[in-house]
């Protein structure tokens, strides 16, 4: 080999070993950048519309993989029993059994209705000597909303003021469902007849006014002589 040829074939070798190898090329580099794994989760999916309050609630929800459902919302609570959770676009209605009738000395503030539970409420005290009841305390309505006896706490009033010493005297305490009554002792205090003033019947045999032992002596003295002469006329006539 000549001295040119020589030289070609070094020049091309240095040539391809300055450039480094061919380029590769591999389908993926050819189809365009790799597509992202969470560009599904990014997108909104096409999910049926939000439920209707109190109408159906979302009984599956709305995913990625998932359309939403609605289902009706259960039926109304009935009997003695309350919607204790409301029927919205999220939740189904839930009926819970209502509390217990009202106890004694208790009234029903809330009665058991569709949507509310029974409440009961201690019934008031009336204040001895200072109040008495105008109003019982009425325990319970029935369930549903369907009263039978209309519940009502106790309404107490004050009592009457006390009674004078030596003007007047009680005749009723006050207590229970009664008011204090006072009664008139002194003539004319009130504009009233007073039992201390009441007329005494008039006798023969009357003594003074406030000498009580000769009025007792005298009532003695008669019923001795009308008992005698009791005694004689039998005598007299069984002798006869």
């Amino acid at each position: 080999m000549g001295a040119p040829t020589s030289l070609i074939v070094g020049l091309i070798l240095f040539t391809s070993v300055a450039a480094g190898p061919p380029p590769s090329f591999s389908p993926a580099s050819i189809a365009g950048p790799r597509a992202s794994p969470h560009r599904s989760l990014l997108q909104a999916p096409n999910c049926s519309g939000a439920c209707v309050d109190g109408q159906t609630f979302e009984s599956t929800a709305c995913t990625a993989t998932t359309d939403r459902v609605c289902s009706p919302c259960s039926a109304a609570c009935t009997g003695a029993t309350y919607e204790s959770t409301a029927c919205t676009a999220t939740t189904d209605r839930v009926c819970s059994n209502c509390a217990a009738a009202c106890g004694d000395e208790e009234y029903e503030s809330s009665s058991c209705s569709a949507t509310t539970n029974r409440v009961c409420t201690a019934c008031t005290t009336c204040v001895p000597n200072q109040q008495y009841e105008v109003a019982a305390c009425q325990g319970k309505n029935n369930t549903n909303s369907t009263p039978t006896n209309m519940a009502q706490n106790r309404a107490c009033t004050a009592c009457s003021a006390e009674c004078t010493p030596g003007v007047t005297f009680q005749m009723q305490r006050c207590e229970g469902r009664n008011d204090r009554v006072c009664f008139n002792i002194s003539p004319g205090a009130f504009g009233e007849t007073s039992i201390m003033d009441t007329p005494k019947p008039t006798s023969p045999f009357r003594p003074p006014a406030g000498d009580d032992s000769t009025r007792i002596m005298v009532i003695g003295i008669g019923a001795g002589v009308g008992g005698l002469v009791l005694i004689c006329a039998c005598v007299g006539v069984c002798w006869w």
